[in-house]
């Protein structure tokens, strides 16, 4: 009897879960229910994760006024030139965005930017209360989030604090650049979820700094501008700063769910500024640092790179042989059974006998030796949402060996991140996105591979970072892509 109670009540908190994240979400970094400090490091920059009760209130203050006011906003740009544009909120209360008053600016209307100033005013306080950080060359921006067409992978220029930094005191302590960004939940979707991409320089894994509906998630970017990007755009009017980063709108979370073509929408709040050195190290000093399952780099004999997860996954490089053997395989007409299709994702099996040769030479890069049988299928996925690999339905043992290897063919201006984990589950703030180009193979220990999936077919989620910053004439039609992971399993 107390097994079925615990099965039942399992099963009803698995879909309460489902429908309601945020229940099981807020007391991960950066929700109001955390009521601790976090951080994580990216290269020179610190990321901290803070969220209180006041900071929520505030938020959720500042939207109903929107809302009830039917504030419209848009943007001020920078007089001087400036590639990817610093901008500022402006707000206004009058019904027609484009004017205010005979045709004058729109900044003109006092009263819609009152509720933005207040905002940015109030959210400086609890900084400075909260976190004993005082803002100094201070600047807002709040901008809608519906869209990633818009939206590009960038790092940021931040020109009022550098205008702040010529005109300040050189024998003046030391002062590091901070962004206060909060994600904040405007009407998403169910089953949906909206992030911020940001791309680690070393490993090349990209992460979602994730918000789930119902959320508000806060965080701090901070950078001493000592360590200043040297890729800046000739177009840059400023120097970059931060790692490359994008906006990842409102998606599908599931594979096997969605909410309909409307995704809904989000805010993205930002303040700037700079805060001593000397106050920012006291705040990591006491803040807890979060376990961002960073690889160990090894070079090989072979010159080869070998990536060593902290949760056992293994990424290597593929001897020229393989790659070579593997790119002479036809595979595309040689499947001899199509699954069932599961979670937006076309499953093929093969058992060509050819493959035997590879799947021995792909196990013993990993040494692995001695396994019973080996089994080869294709996932082929081309829509949203994550789409999890489940061995139970390929009729396979749980405790299988299993080596990914990536067959996917993107354009040029594309990066190759098909395989995602959700550390969510682990109670930290985001979903890790692995950088598996085609020379490379994945070795996923039984453990792990449960919370191994597909990457949802967005293409902002695979656009080539670099290459996307460099683009200077606005939207784009870009390539839709399909990707493919070949799955090895070896059955012991």
């Amino acid at each position: 009897m107390k097994v079925w109670i615990y099965l039942f009540a399992t099963i009803l908190f698995t879909i309460f879960q489902s429908v309601h994240p945020e229940s099981f979400l807020s007391d991960i970094p950066g929700r109001k229910n955390c009521g601790e400090v976090s951080y994580v490091e990216f290269g020179s920059t610190n990321v901290f994760f803070y969220m209180n009760p006041e900071k929520s209130n505030l938020i959720k203050n500042m939207v109903e006024e929107i809302n009830k006011e039917k504030i419209k906003l848009t943007v001020d740009i920078n007089d001087f030139d400036c590639f990817t544009t610093e901008l500022s909120a402006i707000a206004s209360k009058y019904p027609n965005p484009i004017s205010y008053n005979n045709n004058q600016p729109i900044f003109a209307d006092p009263e819609g930017n009152a509720t933005l100033d207040v905002f940015a005013s109030s959210l400086k306080e609890l900084i400075s209360q909260d976190l004993n950080l005082g803002v100094l060359g201070m600047s807002r921006e709040i901008n809608f989030v519906v869209s990633q067409d818009a939206h590009k992978f960038h790092q940021d220029q931040t020109a009022n604090q550098f205008a702040f930094l010529k005109q300040y005191d050189s024998k003046g302590p030391p002062l590091t650049i901070i962004q206060d960004l909060t994600l904040v939940d405007w009407d998403m979707s169910v089953d949906t979820f909206s992030a911020t991409i940001v791309q680690d320089s070393d490993s090349k894994d990209r992460y979602l700094l994730t918000l789930f509906p119902g959320e508000a998630v806060g965080m701090l970017f901070t950078q001493s501008p000592s360590y200043l990007s040297s890729e800046a755009h000739p177009s840059y009017a400023v120097p970059t700063i931060f790692p490359y980063h994008a906006v990842l709108s409102p998606i599908d979370r599931l594979a096997t769910k969605t909410p309909g073509s409307s995704k809904g929408k989000r805010l993205s709040t930002v303040l700037r500024g700079l805060a001593l050195e000397t106050q920012l190290q006291t705040l990591k000093e006491n803040s807890r640092e979060l376990n961002l399952n960073r690889p160990e780099i090894l070079t090989t004999a072979e010159n080869k790179k070998e990536l060593l997860y902290p949760n056992g996954l293994i990424i290597k490089e593929l001897p020229e042989e393989i790659l070579e053997f593997k790119n002479s395989i036809d595979l595309e007409k040689s499947w001899v059974y199509k699954h069932p299709d599961k979670e937006n994702v076309e499953i093929l099996e093969f058992n060509d006998p050819v493959l035997s040769k590879l799947c021995m030479d792909v196990a013993k890069e990993f040494g692995i030796e001695g396994f019973k049988s080996f089994s080869f299928f294709r996932f082929i996925k081309k829509d949203s949402g994550f789409s999890y690999f489940d061995l139970s339905d390929l009729k396979k043992d749980s405790d299988s060996d299993v080596i990914l290897l990536n067959d996917s063919s993107l354009p040029d201006n594309y990066d190759y991140f098909n395989l995602a984990q959700d550390f969510s589950s682990k109670k930290l703030p985001w979903i890790q996105l692995y950088h598996l180009p085609p020379q490379k193979a994945c070795f996923v220990p039984s453990s792990v591979f449960p919370e191994i999936c597909m990457t949802p077919v967005e293409e902002i989620l695979f656009r080539e970072a670099k290459v996307d910053s460099m683009i200077t004439d606005g939207i784009q039609s870009i390539d839709k892509i399909v990707t493919k992971v070949d799955v090895i399993v070896l059955e012991k």
